[in-house]
C-alpha cells in the first residue's frame, strides 16, 4: 500500500507532567501521569492520504473539503470529527495489517511535549507566535506537514 502508511515515531513511556496552570481551567491541575510506550504517526494525516481513504470507503467528505486554502495534498486535512478520525484508523489498519488507533489524551500530551518538562511549550516558555517565520506562516491555509522542526521525539507541528 504504497504512500498510505504514515512513518511511525516511538514515544517512549514514562512519567511526565500533565495538564497547565498558565492554560483553561479544564487543563489543571498539573499532575504526574504515566504512560506506557507507542508510536505515533511523525506528521498529522495529509488530504492526500485522508483522500485515498474515502475514495476506497465512499465516506462523505468532512467540511471544508476541496476549499481551496485546505487542499493541498500535502496539508492536514481538516474538520475531521473523532468518529471520522475513528474510521480511518480502521480503514488503514485492514489495509495495512497493522493497527492503527488515536491515541488517548496523556499519550497525546506525552507525545506533544517532546520530553521537555517544566516549560510551557517543547521550546521553552516563549508563546507560538515567537517562532521563526510565524507571521509568515499560514498565510493561505495550514502549511503543509514536515516544515517546522520536529520535538525532541521526532513528532512535528504538535503545539505550534
Amino acid at each position: 500500500m504504497p504512500n498510505s502508511e504514515p512513518i511511525l515515531v516511538r514515544i517512549p513511556a514514562g512519567w511526565f507532567l500533565m495538564g497547565s496552570e498558565a492554560g483553561q481551567d479544564v487543563e489543571g491541575p498539573v499532575h504526574r501521569g504515566w504512560v506506557d510506550g507507542f508510536a505515533m504517526a511523525a506528521t498529522q494525516v495529509t488530504v492526500a492520504e485522508y483522500g485515498r481513504f474515502l475514495a476506497a470507503t465512499g465516506r462523505e467528505a468532512p467540511p471544508k473539503w476541496g476549499d481551496a486554502e485546505f487542499a493541498d495534498p500535502r496539508q492536514p486535512v481538516v474538520a475531521v470529527s473523532w468518529f471520522d478520525a475513528v474510521a480511518y484508523c480502521e480503514w488503514l489498519s485492514s489495509e495495512s495489517g497493522a493497527r492503527y488507533r488515536l491515541p488517548t489524551e496523556a499519550e497525546w500530551e506525552r507525545a506533544a511535549r517532546g520530553g521537555v518538562e517544566g516549560n510551557l511549550f517543547p521550546w521553552g516558555d516563549e508563546p507560538p507566535m515567537s517562532r521563526p517565520n510565524y507571521a509568515s506562516r499560514w498565510q493561505t491555509g495550514p502549511e503543509p506537514v514536515g516544515q517546522s522542526e520536529p520535538n525532541g521525539y521526532g513528532v512535528f507541528e504538535m503545539c505550534e
